[in-house]
């Protein structure tokens, strides 16, 4: 059977095949339809691919494409379940026969309603998911009966927030794959608007700028009255005295001065163990990822695939605290990340002497 394909006149296009599997156990979907979006980066072109389940799979799938950079939208669906159970975001460069794996998420539907404190439905209220996968943030807004719908929201926990006026609420919701959650919000919590907010701010930047100049000045103008004064009281015979002293000490800061130069560079020879403590470059060593490992990489979203090169780069494992001053990855950020990491098998987080250590699993390094 010719695989379905998208032609551009005499261009060539080339085999594309993709074998979907499910991210949280490394198993090939179960689903009964595929269908996938690809966008042609070019020209913004769309397609759409449908494939039906064969021996109780959807893969592999197998298309045709035009050389260049595409975007692709791909979801799978087994029809026991009553909303769509999978869904990636990818892109890939084709420029010849291509072949990968792709890890797909679990996802399911999210539908709700948004109350004010009188249990009234509120219409064009801002809702906002936060969900275990960092990544995701949906946002949409309430319709005229207060109610709101998301169909693609990764599996686990997610906070759902609302907002309306100077109201605001949250709730927590747990997503299955392919099934319909439902969750309300209640606008219980009253905010301060944003433009009230900046000007608090300002205001208090520009008080305490204003004390603390006072203060300086005031500390300044008083330090040179004392330092007048002292001029003033001093005398021919107190000055000669004073360069005689002066005199004195400066054979004595000398003498010091060479007794102290044997400690400052024993001090310097030591510094290397310091500077080893307190250095905190990334490893220049390059390491590889098998196909397999890469194409777990590559279906992961960016924020978590950030941290799994920084991870390789150091040698399959580092220290959370090193990823967070290297990398600049966000302390809340990372911890989410890292716990999403942790749950699909991909990294381990031991505890060593007060601080958190991260390896590569066995599971996301080998070959099959």
């Amino acid at each position: 059977m010719m695989a379905p394909s998208l032609l551009y006149g005499a261009e060539e296009a080339y085999n594309v095949k993709f074998v979907l599997y499910d991210v949280y156990n490394n198993s090939e979907i179960k689903a009964d339809q595929a269908v996938i979006k690809a966008t042609f980066r070019e020209d913004s072109s769309l397609r759409e691919f449908r494939f039906e389940e064969h021996n109780g799979t959807v893969s592999p799938v197998v298309f045709s494409l035009r050389e260049g950079k595409w975007e692709f939208y791909i979801t799978a669906d087994d029809y026991s379940s009553p909303v769509l159970d999978y869904q990636i975001i990818h892109s890939t460069e084709v420029e010849g026969p291509l072949t990968q794996r792709l890890f797909l998420l679990r996802v399911g539907t999210v539908k709700g309603i948004v109350k004010d404190k009188a249990g009234k439905l509120v219409s064009g209220a801002q809702v906002k998911f936060e969900c275990s996968r960092e990544d995701f943030v949906g946002q949409l807004k309430t319709d005229l009966f207060g109610s709101f719908s998301s169909s693609v929201v990764p599996a686990g926990k997610c906070r759902v927030f609302a907002s309306y006026q100077n109201s605001a609420g949250v709730n927590e919701v747990l997503v299955e794959k392919g099934e319909v959650s439902e969750v309300e919000v209640f606008l219980d919590e009253e905010v301060v608007g944003g433009e009230i907010r900046f000007y608090i701010i300002l205001i208090g930047i520009v008080v305490a700028g204003i004390i603390f100049m006072y203060i300086f000045f005031r500390l300044r103008r008083k330090h040179g009255r004392n330092v007048e004064f002292s001029r003033r009281e001093k005398s021919d015979k107190d000055l000669v005295d004073e360069g005689l002293d002066k005199s004195r000490k400066s054979q004595q800061t000398h003498q010091e001065d060479s007794d102290s130069v044997s400690h400052q560079l024993e001090f310097e020879e030591n510094e290397p163990q310091m500077s080893e403590i307190l250095d905190y470059s990334v490893k220049e060593e390059e390491h590889k990822l098998s196909k397999r490992s890469q194409d777990i990489l590559n279906s992961l979203p960016e924020g978590e695939q950030k941290i799994l090169k920084f991870i390789v780069d150091q040698g399959n494992q580092t220290s959370q605290a090193r990823i967070h001053r290297i990398a600049k990855i966000p302390k809340s950020t990372l911890h989410r990340n890292l716990k999403s990491l942790e749950e699909k098998n991909i990294v381990k987080v031991e505890k060593k002497k007060g601080r958190n250590r991260i390896y590569l699993t066995e599971y996301f390094l080998s070959e099959r």
